[in-house]
């Protein structure tokens, strides 16, 4: 580290070089790479995530996008809108991310035609007669599947669903589809739900509606900072340590993604807090080290006096609060969550950044600054110091009464943490009124939903014992009121042996025999095609799948529906098969085991690394339980709020407990580090009452400020609305259980205290 001579000597030198490697790291921006796909979430040896890609290897994408048009108390079967869709499903079929388009404009008709079957376009033209209009709504009429798949109930609206090619970028396909698909608007209402749309679409939409939030939070945030520091110069030094520490960390992570091509550092919507996040840290940094030099300066008189002793009295906890933050971010490596190991990176390095500007920049900028010993930033105390003189009385003349009830709402908050829900479902994270839930749920009540369900089945797919085993499940899977409709090769045999038996409807099921099974696939290949069915069953029918559609489900539900699967094949199948089973559902029961498992995981190792990090730089066992002690009390006031409000636990409202153990810790390094600097001095007397004076205005000045970010609760969008509650109640609770619980422990251990120092 620059000691404090060089870098009053080289003060410009300093500041220009580290602007320079701000703008290096900038340039890194340009990589940012958008991918919000929750399969690649998962761990890659996760059995639903193997399974995931061997079936799109095998079978191609089955994560599919549906754009949905129409128009309410209108039948769809008009002229003008088979032309529409006809036009939209070219059009659509032309994008390179797109393997595959299918409506009505692109289904087939399996027809009997004296004995033999016959294949053909069921819409065979753009311009039709309104003969063949007729007989298409005939044809889908008898066709329940076709109809479920593609058409509400009242045949209003029809589904134009798109399978986009492996591995695609979801953001790339929702914004070459888009332009296509609105000009229509004007003659059809116009649907759009998926997998694929909602990861493509929704994180631009939240880094809007994050960036205009933080403004306004930002906006309020300097305000309160105006008001206590009473000085347009410190608060533009802070928010110069907030803004280049943010650029450094953004360009970073396009760095990293450049250099080691990873997917762990892709921007999803789990990484629309890390703004947030080392937003509330650096402005714990740089008001620390403002707060200190204004009241050095206004008891020594003289500036570099004053910055001396700043420097010399918060380097060490700076540094310490930085370090612990850190790690406490890089524990997120181990989390069983991909994107979550990038953000621990990327934050750790925002952190790092944040530490090297406030202990180098921020210093050399304020030395080079005028400074009115006489102005009010200097001379006056702020409202918040006149706050922190009150709350010291109230403390040290009930310490005890202060600590019970610290003790009686830790209780309360434990028992309120038992009833925390995990939810992973993006429907939950959109309230009503938005355009994105209104889509979730025109999808649900007209169409039947747009999850997906894949059950894989690894057997003689032509076999009839194993084509009755997948229609029996297929019949068990639909009972549920969750699941709108499930497709499979056994549907297709039921329709060809209907059709070869001049479509009489008691032939629609599975011939008894392998020899009629072939027949019929023999029979269709004289005027189908092959692949006309190779994105349920492989070339040699050795693997086959069922596709299941359901409506929003929570996670709980969606858990219930993929055991009572699960026990399902296990009644209808025997050992030979292999089945496994994946898709969007499965994703969402594995995210929320994994999203437990993490959070827990990171909390725990986090505070233990602390607690010995801090042993370590304190000499001191106690100094370590006192430095993990009010963070502990803020994260579990954090889950209690979380269960008190029922705000759901979820990938984006999990990395809360990071910002409570990030900022939590700074605020009791800093407690002890002026702890032990004030028993240096041999004044022992009222020590926990001065120390609480020295800190309390920075702890409180940084809490507040950043509390200023509860404007994310006008957040069209659930997880971010929660973070603004969230980061409300994190200030408070961890500034306030530093000053009520250090306050009075310290004071009853002032004795054993003074011995370990």
């Amino acid at each position: 580290m620059i000691d404090f001579q060089t870098l009053l000597r080289y003060p410009k030198r300093l500041i220009s070089i580290l602007l320079i490697m701000t703008v290096f790291f900038s340039f890194g921006i340009n990589w940012l790479y958008i991918d919000d796909d929750m399969m690649k979430m998962l761990p890659e040896e996760i059995p639903s995530r193997v399974s995931w890609e061997e079936i799109q290897d095998e079978f191609g994408n089955v994560d599919l996008m549906f754009v949905t048009v129409g128009i309410e108390n209108k039948s769809i079967f008009t002229q003008k809108s088979l032309e529409i869709i006809w036009d939209i499903t070219e059009a659509l079929s032309k994008i390179e991310t797109v393997d595959e388009v299918m409506s009505i404009s692109t289904l087939q008709k399996i027809e009997s035609s004296d004995g033999f079957m016959d294949v053909s376009d069921l819409q065979s033209d753009r311009s039709i007669t309104d003969n063949e209009l007729k007989s298409i709504q005939q044809y889908i009429n008898k066709n329940p599947k076709i109809l479920n798949q593609f058409f509400d109930s009242n045949f209003f609206y029809t589904n134009i669903i798109i399978r986009p090619i492996v591995n695609v970028n979801n953001n790339e396909l929702v914004n070459a589809i888009l332009p296509i698909t609105q000009p229509f608007s004007s003659q059809l209402e116009v649907h759009y739900s998926g997998q694929p749309y909602l990861t493509g679409y929704v994180p631009e939409l939240i880094q809007m509606d994050v960036s205009i939030l933080m403004r306004i939070g930002i906006g309020i945030m300097i305000l309160i900072l105006l008001a206590n520091l009473k000085s347009f110069k410190a608060v533009g030094m802070v928010l110069s340590v907030i803004l280049l520490s943010l650029i450094a960390m953004m360009g970073f992570m396009g760095w990293m993604l450049k250099l080691t091509g990873s997917n762990i550092f892709y921007f999803t919507m789990v990484n629309s807090s890390m703004p947030i996040i080392l937003l509330t840290i650096a402005n714990s940094d740089g008001v620390h080290v403002i707060a200190k030099f204004f009241k050095e300066f206004r008891n020594r008189k003289e500036k570099r006096q004053a910055l001396e002793e700043t420097v010399k009295q918060l380097n060490l906890p700076i540094f310490l609060t930085s370090f612990t933050t850190i790690i406490a971010f890089l524990t997120l490596i181990s989390a069983p969550i991909n994107p979550l190991i990038g953000y621990g990176i990327t934050l750790g390095f925002g952190i790092f950044w944040a530490w090297i500007l406030s202990t180098l920049f921020l210093p050399a900028i304020i030395y080079l600054s005028h400074w009115d010993i006489h102005s009010k930033s200097i001379s006056e105390e702020s409202f918040i110091e006149k706050f922190v003189h009150f709350l010291n009385k109230i403390i040290f003349n009930s310490p005890k009464l202060i600590l019970t009830f610290c003790l009686i709402v830790g209780i309360s908050a434990g028992y309120f943490s038992n009833k925390v829900k995990v939810d992973v479902d993006f429907k939950s994270f959109f309230g009503k009124g938005t355009i994105i839930r209104d889509g979730m749920d025109f999808m649900d009540e007209k169409m039947g939903g747009y999850l997906n369900m894949v059950v894989k089945i690894e057997d003689d797919i032509k076999s009839p014992e194993i084509l009755q085993g997948i229609e029996s499940l297929q019949t068990e899977i639909e009972k549920s009121d969750d699941i709108s409709l499930s497709f499979s090769i056994a549907d297709v045999v039921k329709q060809m042996h209907r059709s070869i038996e001049d479509d009489n409807p008691k032939f629609e099921t599975i011939p008894g025999s392998v020899d009629k099974v072939n027949n019929l696939f023999f029979v269709y290949s004289m005027s189908g095609d092959d692949d006309d069915f190779s994105t349920i069953v492989n070339e040699d029918y050795s693997e086959g799948l069922i596709n299941v559609r359901l409506k929003s489900v929570s996670t709980e539900v969606a858990n219930d529906i993929v055991k009572n699967t699960e026990i399902k094949i296990s009644q209808l199948f025997n050992e030979s098969s292999k089945i496994t089973i994946t898709g969007i559902l499965v994703v969402i029961r594995d995210m929320a085991i994994l999203l437990v498992k993490s959070s827990f995981l990171n909390i725990f190792s986090a505070i233990i690394f602390i607690f010995f990090i801090s042993w370590y730089f304190f000499r001191s066992a106690i100094w370590g339980f006192l430095a993990v002690l009010p963070l502990s009390f803020a994260v579990l006031l954090n889950y209690g709020v979380m269960g008190f409000l029922d705000i759901k636990l979820s990938h984006v409202t999990a990395i809360l407990s990071s910002i409570i153990i990030g900022v939590g810790v700074d605020f009791a390094i800093h407690f002890i580090a002026q702890y032990r600097e004030q028993m240096k001095k041999g004044d022992l007397k009222n020590i926990s009452q001065n120390v609480i004076t020295d800190v309390g205005f920075p702890i409180f000045l940084d809490a507040g400020s950043n509390m200023a970010f509860i404007a994310l609760i006008f957040s069209a969008f659930a997880p971010v609305k929660y973070i603004g509650i969230l980061m409300f109640f994190a200030m408070v609770s961890c500034s306030l259980s530093t000053i009520l619980i250090l306050g009075p422990v310290t004071y009853f251990l002032k004795n054993i205290l003074t011995e370990k120092n």
